[in-house]
């Protein structure tokens, strides 16, 4: 993952494991793990509003912890700020590079939703002579999502590949989060003063998979973007040893 610093932009690659069955509970096998149809609703949501909902989450880091799920190195932290209402448990990745977690604990009976390959932007703790209006930030996530690179995209469960994961792709779809005063990522950033609603929008290579079997899971993943318009190619490399309990 890559983050542009002008407005908590995030190419961000992550790893999951599920499993694809006719009920959306049901745990499957290692062999068996597809990524959910990403043309239709589930849990009650499409892939666009899970996705917006992974923003939110990403943004929930709070004081005291303020531990950022995507730079936790070992995943230990991956529980924190979770929904525990929700049906569906979010996976992050890094920031670029090799990253080794052995320490996450994900609940049974839940779906993984994660980012392999993702771009977001919004004006939070933009100053106001630089913000974008909603178009520009349309065009920027589009214009991003152009020169990501579908064909390097990987993701390993249990040494079984999953395969065509750019059926998760989305090119551009809205998102507002809720920041709430003195306890979000900014204030954990030492950057006081917002707070409140702001729209964006997000895009990228997405996976929603169905709950897995108990026990423990090894997950190898990664991605590349080419780095234009941003910058630099970015590489990445994560490695997931996961506990379900």
């Amino acid at each position: 993952m890559l983050e542009l610093t002008r407005s908590a932009v995030l190419i961000a690659v992550a790893g999951c494991l599920g499993a694809c069955g006719s009920n959306d509970g049901d745990a499957q096998p290692a062999a068996s793990i597809d990524l959910l149809d990403p043309t239709v609703p589930h849990y009650g949501k499409t892939y666009a509003e899970w996705a917006a909902g992974w923003v939110q989450y990403v943004n929930n880091v709070a004081p005291p912890d303020c531990i950022n799920p995507i730079t936790d190195t070992t995943g230990a932290a991956c529980a924190l700020y979770q929904d525990p209402d929700s049906p569906v448990f979010n996976l992050t990745g890094n920031f670029g590079g090799v990253s080794i977690r052995d320490e996450c604990v994900a609940p049974a009976g839940k779906a993984l939703f994660l980012p392999l390959l993702a771009v977001w932007g919004d004006n939070a703790g933009v100053p106001s002579d630089m913000t974008l209006s909603e178009a520009d930030l349309e065009s920027f996530v589009e214009q991003t999502y152009d020169v990501l690179l579908p064909g390097s995209l990987k993701l390993v469960v249990d040494g079984h590949p999953i395969e065509h994961l750019e059926r998760g792709g989305i090119r551009g779809a809205p998102y507002t989060i809720h920041l709430e005063p003195d306890a979000n990522s900014y204030s954990c950033a030492m950057v006081d003063g917002v707070e409140g609603d702001f729209p964006g929008y997000l895009s990228g290579y997405w996976a929603l998979l169905a709950p897995l079997a108990t026990g423990q899971h090894t997950l190898a993943f990664g991605g590349e973007s080419t780095g234009s318009p941003q910058g630099q190619p970015s590489t990445l490399d994560i490695r997931y040893t996961l506990t379900v309990e």
